[in-house]
């Protein structure tokens, strides 16, 4: 009912502009899940054959063949989970990674909200 009392109500130019912002919206998130993706993989550490997980530092260890390891202090979760231990080499990409988290996860919520946002508002 709403949807359509928001087209009958709704002139078409508002109309299109609230379909470009969604787009906007949409094109936001898209771009973020890319970042997301990417500084996710800055995180990982490849493993040699003769390499012992626990001798090296980084938020996610993986090895051929088997399921990735996690450092203690990384939960990719938790939207809390960032890393406290500055002195570690994999601390700013970390920040990083759950400072584009919580970008997207803002991004999607405005997203999936848009349209009752609009539609309330008449």
């Amino acid at each position: 009912m709403k949807r359509i009392q928001y087209m009958l109500t709704t002139p078409i130019k508002q109309q299109r502009a609230d379909l470009n912002e969604f787009r906007e919206l949409t094109y936001r998130c898209a771009s973020l899940r890319l970042d997301k993706i990417c500084t996710y993989n800055s995180l990982i550490r490849n493993l040699g054959k003769n390499q012992n997980p626990d001798d090296v530092r980084a938020c996610v260890k993986r090895e051929a063949g088997t399921d990735d390891l996690f450092c203690e202090k990384f939960n990719p979760n938790n939207m809390m989970g960032a890393c406290d231990e500055q002195n570690c080499p994999f601390y700013q990409r970390n920040n990083a990674f759950f400072n584009i988290l919580k970008r997207y996860e803002s991004a999607i919520t405005a997203r999936r909200d848009f349209w009752d946002n609009k539609m309330n508002q008449r």
